[in-house]
């Protein structure tokens, strides 16, 4: 009888041994990966818009043509100033695919509002075409500049300062301004260029710019819409059936977590029903527990602060490197936790067992 109760406290004792090795990893999994809070909070830690700008840096960064280049830095302006808005959201996108994934909703659709960075992108690039006149002046002065001010001649003449236009000329008849514009433009405008841009100048100049600015962007964002909606009619059949056998698995993974929780009450539950004492039970919980806790907390410290150091890491953008090892980290925290917790739960039923001293009445 006592050989096959040590039998039965062995297989029992292995199989709450495997079960909680089993549980850790599905434990750590549960925590992260289908976690959309774990999710959402990585993503809050990464540099998003540095990141963006990094990548499209290396893979278009070099390639764009110098007269368009101040779009790119527009864009990336507009990146910069609202990553709080790409991670708000990306947190909706993230929700809602999650409530796909986990079967909260029979629906898949994510919808993300474009309007305000539409409108965003408008006003940086308007302010950085502004910044731009002054270098812009030189190859536009005879197709923009000089027939503006032929056109608004005298209003020009009134209010140019000396070092541009004497005073004495202001009175001249349009005829005689316009030749003595035209004879010292280049010398005008080479001053206008090399300062910076007086306020009547950047007034007028804007007036000039501003109608072509705006059909300019609006055939640049016209076909950008105000909302963009992506739904099961966006994805390829493709990648709809790998999106549909990903639900269907993580379905069978939380019905084999939670079982596994069970099976792992009924093997302690098992244990103290073959011990039936305290002491006896406590130890055997107690030594199983701690065994694993150490084995695996120790394996998990030595993955946290020695493996980061090998990963191919090198060719990634830097924010992706800082960030992918935050992640890695915080991947494996929820195991180390969880082990932890065992490895001081089986400290405390082992001590509990020393101590323990049991009445008369319990053999």
């Amino acid at each position: 009888m006592t050989v096959l109760k040590g039998f039965a406290l062995g297989i029992l004792s292995l199989l709450l041994f495997l079960s909680l090795s089993v549980f850790g990893i599905a434990f750590m999994i549960n925590s992260t990966l289908l976690n959309p809070d774990f999710v959402a909070d990585e993503l809050e830690k990464m540099n998003v818009s540095e990141l963006i700008i990094d990548i499209a840096e290396e893979q278009i960064g070099g390639e764009l043509p110098e007269d368009v280049l101040f779009l790119k830095e527009a864009v990336y302006e507009v990146i910069s100033d609202h990553e709080p808005w790409l991670k708000e959201q990306l947190n909706t996108a993230i929700y809602s695919g999650y409530d796909y994934l986990l079967k909260k909703t029979e629906i898949l659709e994510i919808a993300i509002s474009l309007e305000d960075l539409k409108e965003s992108l408008r006003d940086s690039l308007w302010r950085i075409s502004i910044e731009q006149l002054p270098a812009w002046l030189s190859d536009s002065l005879d197709d923009g500049l000089k027939p503006y001010i032929h056109q608004h001649l005298y209003e020009f003449a009134d209010n140019i300062p000396e070092e541009y236009l004497p005073p004495e000329f202001a009175d001249l008849p349009e005829e005689q301004l316009k030749l003595y514009v035209d004879r010292y433009f280049d010398d005008i405008t080479r001053q206008i260029t090399n300062e910076e841009l007086l306020p009547i100048f950047s007034r007028q100049l804007e007036a000039l710019l501003k109608p072509y600015f705006e059909q300019y962007y609006d055939e640049f964002v016209g076909d950008i819409p105000s909302e963009l909606v992506i739904d099961e009619s966006d994805i390829s059949s493709d990648a709809m059936e790998q999106i549909t056998l990903a639900r269907q698995y993580i379905g069978y993974f939380r019905t084999g977590y939670y079982a596994l929780i069970a099976f792992m009450v009924l093997l302690v539950l098992g244990i103290i029903l073959i011990h039936r004492n305290v002491k006896d039970s406590t130890r055997t919980l107690g030594i199983g527990f701690l065994i694993y806790g150490v084995l695996e907390f120790a394996g998990v410290y030595v993955l946290r602060n020695f493996t980061p150091n090998v990963l191919p890491l090198e060719d990634l953008p830097s924010a992706l490197q800082t960030w992918l090892l935050g992640l890695y980290g915080d991947f494996l925290a929820p195991l180390q936790w969880f082990s932890l917790g065992i490895l001081i739960l089986g400290a405390i039923l082992l001590a509990a067992s020393l101590i323990y001293r049991p009445g008369e009445a319990e053999d």
